[in-house]
């Protein structure tokens, strides 16, 4: 659930890895999630090309790295927020037919 979690942000446009750090943990309950699950999520992610990373300056000079969803990040979030939806409506129609 994470990892929809982190790409579903990134529609919004580009964002480093803090960012992503902080806002997810803010929608999850989670006040900060870990580094240990976030940013090996965005290696993957880069590997498997759903999202591309680039390096930018930061504000006092740092490198940083902004992440940005690729098309091919767009069709696999759309496709699990599909089966997600198909799941729930599952779901909704089995206690439906139990409290009858």
């Amino acid at each position: 659930m994470n990892d929809l979690l982190l790409l579903s942000l990134l529609l919004a446009g580009p964002q480093h890895g803090y960012a992503l750090k902080k806002r997810a943990g803010f929608i999850s309950g989670q006040p900060s999630m870990h580094n240990n699950l976030v940013y090996p999520l965005l290696r993957r992610f880069v590997e498997n090309k759903l999202v591309k990373q680039k390096a930018t300056a930061g504000e006092r000079g740092q490198t940083r790295l902004m992440y940005s969803l690729t098309t091919l990040g767009r069709r696999v979030l759309d496709a699990e927020c599909e089966r997600l939806q198909e799941l729930v409506r599952a779901i909704q129609i089995k206690r439906v037919m139990v409290t009858e």
